[in-house]
């Protein structure tokens, strides 16, 4: 008898254990991608890492996408992606700060336009992070809206919002409307 309820313990507690684990720990936490869209000219793209370190450092952020190739490598004038630049910037800038947490750096360094960013961006996107995303579009006014209005056509189910640069203190995170 005493074997039969120590069985049935177990199996119940192996039970609340895999509900535990699958909707608390493994559930994905509520996480936030912030997307650099990348320029042609570098002082842009260093003024656009600027902008997304003081929003780390501000507000927070899980994933960090750096985003675009750019016609330099093609016509001949460069010979780093404009993303590959990002990065670098930003790991110059914020060196091994014990004060600021990075978060997790990705790369997409394929696309020569902002369509091709954002198609880009969603496809190493989907394949690592399924679930509803918090995401944040840094760039320029020039073509941030227009990302953000792709953003919400390729994934529905993520909140996008956007950051026009050159500074956070002259604007405000914007809700990205979305296209009807």
């Amino acid at each position: 008898m005493t074997q039969l309820l120590a069985a049935a313990l177990a199996i119940m507690l192996l039970i609340i254990g895999t509900v535990f684990y699958r909707t608390v720990l493994a559930a994905p936490a509520d996480e936030t991608l912030l997307v650099v869209l990348g320029s042609h000219r570098k002082s842009v793209s260093k003024a656009r890492v600027n902008c997304a370190i003081e929003y780390i450092a501000k507000r927070g952020t899980s994933v960090l996408l750096f985003a675009g190739r750019g016609p330099g490598i093609k016509q001949g004038y460069s010979r780093t992606s404009e993303a590959d630049f990002m990065k670098w910037y930003y790991m110059q800038r914020i060196g091994l700060s014990p004060s600021f947490s990075p978060p997790r750096v990705l790369i997409e360094n394929k696309s020569m336009n902002t369509y091709e960013n954002v198609k880009n961006s969603l496809t190493s996107v989907n394949a690592l992070y399924p679930a509803k995303l918090n995401v944040v579009l840094l760039s320029t006014h020039d073509h941030v809206r227009s990302a953000a209005e792709a953003w919400k056509k390729g994934r529905p189910e993520d909140r996008v919002a956007y950051i026009q640069c050159p500074s956070l203190r002259a604007t405000k995170v914007r809700k990205a409307k979305k296209k009807k």
